[in-house]
């Protein structure tokens, strides 16, 4: 995932960059990382933005309110399940 990652960010495809960030995210998350799995899904939202996908920013928005929930800031999460 870390390859794919540094691939799409030299590349600067923005789709591949989303696509690569999800999967390096989920293996933190599986590794029990959750704060390093929101770290590299920080920047997403704006690159949805750039791509224009409402859809996939708000998968990122919840897959990143479920981390902060793992983490028990709830606050947090609920201002990401809009």
């Amino acid at each position: 995932a870390r390859d794919a990652r540094s691939a799409a960010e030299r590349d600067n495809v923005a789709a591949a960059r989303v696509l690569a960030a999800r999967f390096l995210a989920d293996a933190h998350a599986r590794l029990g990382d959750p704060a390093g799995a929101l770290v590299v899904l920080d920047p997403l939202p704006d690159l949805h933005d750039k791509l224009n996908d409402p859809r996939g920013r708000r998968d990122t928005q919840r897959a990143r309110a479920r981390l902060f929930a793992a983490q028990g800031k709830y606050d947090e999460a609920a201002a990401h399940f809009a």
